[in-house]
């Protein structure tokens, strides 16, 4: 179970979280259902997604990552990352995001990464009190 997704906030948040080691499948079904979530709102709402890579001990490759051409969902909001204890992740998140065109933040826990959201985005609802959500949902 390398990377789930699910709703944080139904139609406005999406939440991923990754364990271990990620592979390319990995990144390719979690970058398919986001896509496809995202999709399913209402027209002209951006969808955000908190990104936690804390767990995460090694990810691909930015050549594997470039091959994939993967690009954000057209109603894309920001993409808020809490940043691993591997600084290579780290890395490679950024550099990737940036290749991606996304807008991005990284982050290093949970309420810093709500309070951004809530700065960046006015229209949200007040994010402060959310837990932090167990990962449940394998992207598949």
């Amino acid at each position: 179970m390398p990377i789930t997704l699910e709703w944080l906030m139904e139609g406005w948040v999406l939440f991923a979280r990754g364990f271990d080691e990620t592979t390319v499948e990995d990144v390719q079904n979690v970058h398919r259902a986001g896509i496809e979530m995202s999709l399913q709102v209402p027209a002209g709402r951006l969808v955000h997604l908190i990104v936690d890579t804390r767990e995460v001990s090694k990810t691909v490759s930015l050549i594997d990552l470039a091959k994939l051409g993967i690009r954000p969902a057209p109603n894309a909001g920001w993409s808020i990352f809490i940043s691993s204890r591997n600084k290579f992740v780290n890395f490679l998140t950024s550099s990737v995001s940036m290749i991606m065109g996304l807008r991005f933040r990284q982050v290093n826990s949970w309420p810093e990464a709500l309070r951004l959201l809530n700065q960046i985005d006015d229209s949200l609802p007040d994010l402060s009190q959310l837990p932090e959500p167990l990962a449940n949902q394998e992207v598949s």
